[in-house]
């Protein structure tokens, strides 16, 4: 459980911050992120009750791009679902489907909830590897930000899922290799001349795939290898006879 932390995005008010930390203690959680929070005042502290150590101990940072760089996997939520296949902002897994994924990982997580009013932006959900959504009434979907955060860990606490005893020997790419991964597939979208109204979208769809499989380094390797070598054999100038010797 200590390998996972909980990252709040800009919130806006003290007692929901409060009562995530105390969420957070029921369920036995420690790691707090703040991304350009209000100030931490009495309100926050007595809404926390007994879990002031954790606010005590939040790491409050002036960019969402500092707070993702903590973990190894960055899941962000989203109570808007997209309904078709190719919406991939927002094509959120439910918490099942999440700990499917997760079954056997041993990684650093982070659980990104964003502002009480717009939850998170189109471009801050872009730069998640997994989203979630939460199963919810469809004639209100939308939760309060401290009950959110509250049904997750809980489903992880009920679960038991510790990324400590995730399977051992294989060893996960990390978040700069995926991202060097994602980086190489423009480079080969742009060595291709793919349509550039179609680039944004389909580097998307890469990444939630890449977030998805959460690659080992054996399978980072073999895919940089071959995505690069495509890039340097399409672009011109190259002497693919050199190559081959």
């Amino acid at each position: 459980m200590s390998s996972i932390t909980v990252i709040l995005v800009r919130p806006k008010y003290p007692g929901n911050i409060g009562a995530v930390a105390r969420c957070m203690s029921n369920f036995g959680f420690e790691k707090l992120v703040l991304v350009n929070p209000v100030t931490v005042d009495q309100e926050a502290r007595n809404r926390a009750k007994h879990a002031n150590y954790i606010l005590d101990d939040a790491v409050s940072t002036g960019s969402l791009e500092e707070a993702l760089a903590l973990s190894d996997l960055n899941v962000g939520t989203t109570g808007i679902v997209n309904k078709r296949q190719t919406g991939h902002i927002r094509n959120p897994q439910t918490p099942s489907q999440l700990f499917e994924r997760l079954e056997g990982r041993e990684a650093r997580l982070g659980l990104v909830f964003g502002r009480e009013d717009t939850g998170l932006l189109d471009e801050e959900l872009m730069k998640m590897d997994m989203l979630l959504s939460l199963p919810t009434n469809r004639q209100y979907p939308v939760m309060n930000l401290s009950h959110s955060v509250c049904v997750v860990l809980w489903e992880f606490h009920r679960r038991e899922v510790d990324p400590g005893r995730f399977i051992k020997g294989l060893r996960d790419s990390s978040a700069l290799e995926r991202e060097k991964l994602v980086e190489t597939f423009t480079d080969l979208m742009d060595a291709l001349n793919y349509p550039p109204h179609r680039r944004d979208n389909t580097e998307i769809l890469f990444r939630r795939m890449v977030g998805r499989s959460l690659p080992t380094k054996w399978e980072f390797h073999t895919l940089m290898g071959v995505l690069s070598g495509a890039v340097r054999r399409i672009r011109p100038g190259n002497d693919l006879e050199n190559e081959k010797e």
